[in-house]
């Protein structure tokens, strides 16, 4: 009997290199294969992995023109979809809409699509009016397109309800309880065991690393504030070069699971900026790692930390914490119920798979 096949679009690729799509094309297609499904994840040429099968897993490459900035995207997920086109599977999971809208009349339309719609890109502020618009038509697109919605949060699921009046199932992201640590991490950024606090995230005006920053700043704390996030775009460039001091260390992208586990096991406070999205994977991790954590307040943080951390909405209130917290304490035993019984990556993956395979449609 043939094996079922699956393919997954819409990311940067296996093993994770970038973000919380990439994380879990790599924790979904790793356990699928396992089962003896086929499975294919697609991947710019220039990921620094280049094996045409990792841990079970078919990589397929696409050619990806970085240097034309914006126009890249649209590029790389053309030549995917037209890839899928010649090379057909049972069915196609989906990992975001930000320039696929614009190919979904390519989809091939004998196999089953689910798309994950990620956090309404639409909505986020970073984007100028002109670029919401079109997010909002490629958005419509892809409802109009995929076989079944997916959102991973129930905020996503309701304002999909709202925008659009499209049913959708809720599966959040997964996370890892037990994750190895590095014995060299803190040393090779010069740390101490609860001698500074982290901000782990991508360096974007709407994960608040500039309120964080000055937050910091203003609390007069002689602790310095790591930024660990990638430098390679104006804006990222232009805060760590403004703000960046003794006290506040922008050190670049680390994607090193060891070495980032234990940088959140032995912060003081790891800071969570994120404001729009659905789950977000690292603030899971960062629940599951233990650590005290101070997040911003909205729907999509309140659902998945709950009242096991503390929230900030504004410099003054965040730069008090920071200033009277001097021995911040995390709990993992607090969360880990939670964490076991709706964020199981082992469940999440079957939950994906009721879906792709026409199980759990909604």
């Amino acid at each position: 009997m043939k094996p079922l096949s699956i393919a997954i679009v819409g990311t940067r690729g296996i093993p994770n290199r970038y973000g919380g799509f990439e994380e879990c094309a790599e924790q979904l297609s790793v356990r699928w294969a396992a089962q003896g499904i086929r499975v294919r994840v697609y991947h710019p040429h220039h990921h620094p992995v280049v094996d045409p099968v990792w841990k079970g897993v078919e990589r397929v490459a696409r050619w990806d023109p970085r240097r034309w900035g914006s126009l890249s995207q649209f590029v790389y997920d053309a030549l995917c979809i037209l890839h899928l086109r010649h090379h057909p599977v049972d069915a196609m999971l989906q990992l975001g809409y930000t320039s696929s809208g614009v190919w979904q009349v390519l989809m091939p339309r004998n196999a089953r699509l689910a798309t994950n719609v990620d956090g309404l890109e639409w909505i986020r502020p970073k984007y100028a009016a002109p670029v919401r618009a079109f997010l909002k038509w490629s958005e419509k697109q892809v409802v109009k397109r995929s076989d079944v919605l997916i959102a991973d949060a129930p905020e996503i699921a309701r304002l999909l309800k709202q925008h659009w009046g499209a049913p959708s199932l809720c599966i959040p992201y997964g996370v890892q309880l037990e994750q190895p640590e590095s014995k060299a991490a803190l040393q090779q950024y010069g740390l101490t065991p609860k001698g500074y606090d982290l901000v782990l995230a991508r360096i974007e005006p709407e994960n608040q690393i500039e309120l964080i920053v000055r937050a910091h700043q203003k609390s007069g704390s002689k602790i310095p504030l790591i930024v660990v996030g990638g430098l390679n775009h104006g804006y990222a460039r232009r805060l760590a070069k403004d703000c960046g001091s003794e006290t506040v260390r922008f050190v670049g992208g680390c994607y090193e699971k060891p070495i980032v586990e234990t940088l959140r096991r032995q912060c003081r406070w790891y800071i969570h900026g994120h404001s729009v999205g659905g789950t977000n994977p690292s603030l899971l991790e960062a629940m599951a790692s233990g650590c005290a954590i101070l997040a911003h307040r909205n729907p999509f943080n309140e659902w998945v930390l709950g009242d096991f951390g503390h929230y900030f909405e504004s410099i003054d209130a965040l730069s008090s914490a920071l200033a009277a917290h001097p021995l911040a304490v995390g709990n993992l035993e607090r969360h880990r119920s939670r964490l076991e019984c709706e964020f199981d990556w082992d469940r999440i993956a079957q939950d994906y798979l009721d879906i792709l395979t026409g199980k759990g449609a909604p």
